[in-house]
C-alpha cells in the first residue's frame, strides 16, 4: 500500500512539474489566439475622420499576390493588394504603383457603399512590420503593418486619404 501511495504521489508529482506558462503557446512562438485587428481613418469625400474598424475580413496569397479585405460595421470594404517583389519580409515598404515581374500591382481600394462609390490608390505605402509563419500550421504565416494611401474617385474628382494599421492578420502563405 506505501508503494501505491508513492507512485500515486510520483505521478501527480510529475504531472505537476511538466506543466509550465510555456504551454500557453504552441511552443514555436505562436500565441494563443493572435487577435486580428485593422484599423484605419479615412478623411475625403463622403468620409470625415472616418473610423474604419475590422468587422470581418479575408486574407490569402494566390498566384504571387497578398490580398487582404476588409470589411466594417457599415458594408464599407478596404481591399489592400500587396505583391510578392519584397516577399511579404518584415520591415519593407511596397510603394503603391509598383508592379511584379509577373505584372501584379501594389493597390489599394476603398468601397462606399453607402454612396456608391469606389476609390483607386495613387500613392503611399503599405509597410510590412512583421511577417510570422506558424509553427503549427503548415502554410499559415501572420503580417502585421501599416499604411498611408491616397486614394482617387472613378466617378468624381473625389480624392480620400486612408492611414491605419493590420495585425496578425492570418492567411495561407502561397508566395
Amino acid at each position: 500500500m506505501k508503494n501505491l501511495k508513492f507512485m500515486m504521489l510520483l505521478v501527480l508529482s510529475v504531472a505537476l512539474c511538466s506543466c509550465d506558462n510555456s504551454d500557453d503557446s504552441d511552443g514555436g512562438g505562436d500565441p494563443i489566439p493572435r487577435n486580428v485587428d485593422f484599423q484605419a481613418t479615412i478623411n475625403g469625400g463622403a468620409f470625415t475622420d472616418y473610423q474604419f474598424v475590422l468587422g470581418t475580413y479575408y486574407a490569402d496569397s494566390t498566384e504571387g499576390t497578398l490580398i487582404i479585405s476588409v470589411t466594417d460595421s457599415n458594408a464599407n470594404i478596404v481591399r489592400i493588394f500587396i505583391n510578392e517583389t519584397n516577399n511579404l519580409g518584415t520591415s519593407t515598404e511596397n510603394i503603391i504603383g509598383d508592379e511584379s515581374i509577373q505584372g501584379f500591382i501594389n493597390t489599394v481600394t476603398v468601397q462606399d457603399q453607402a454612396n456608391s462609390v469606389t476609390y483607386t490608390s495613387v500613392s503611399g505605402s503599405i509597410t510590412i512590420l512583421e511577417n510570422v509563419i506558424s509553427a503549427n500550421e503548415n502554410g499559415i504565416s501572420y503580417i502585421t503593418g501599416d499604411f498611408e494611401i491616397v486614394l482617387n474617385s472613378e466617378t468624381s474628382t473625389d480624392s480620400v486619404t486612408l492611414n491605419g494599421a493590420f495585425a496578425d492578420v492570418r492567411f495561407v502563405n502561397q508566395m
